[in-house]
């Protein structure tokens, strides 16, 4: 099983954007590769945290002092494995989820027109005409 080792130089500058810290991205296990560890210098906070449900991983980073300087390396096995179903669906949100108001709506609006290719297409419709459409002046593209 054969290791990878990714290593990124960087000097500190998250201080001058009024940044706490720095965030590493450590990559996520596939059937290509399983993410092993991570190394930054000995002076630097470091800590580990994770998103669950998709095994998203990253490194958050104290510098012992702005403008310090750091090696980090990543380090992988070429051997993997599938990544959760549970990273593959899609999180509830109001990006994601439209609003209740509108889903009713839009239901609504299709049910009138009797469903199917007409109910597209009055719903396409409804959203045509809440919105005024013209042409753009050359001189303002």
């Amino acid at each position: 099983m054969p290791v990878q080792r990714i290593t990124v130089e960087l000097t500190d500058c998250a201080a001058m954007h009024d940044a706490i810290a720095l965030i590493a991205p450590l990559g996520i296990d596939t059937e290509f590769q399983r993410f092993q560890a991570f190394e930054a210098p000995k002076d630097w906070g470091v800590t580990i945290v994770a998103e669950p449900r998709s095994g998203q991983r990253a490194a958050v980073l104290e510098p012992p002092a702005p403008k310090s300087r750091a090696r980090l390396s990543h380090i992988f096995t070429s051997s993997g494995s599938a990544l959760p179903a549970d990273a593959y669906r899609p999180e509830g949100t109001a990006v994601t989820t439209a609003a209740a108001a509108l889903a009713n709506a839009a239901r609504s609006i299709a049910a009138r027109a009797g469903g199917g290719l007409p109910g597209i297409a009055a719903i396409v419709a409804d959203t045509n005409a809440r919105f005024e459409y013209g042409e753009i002046p050359i001189e303002e593209r």
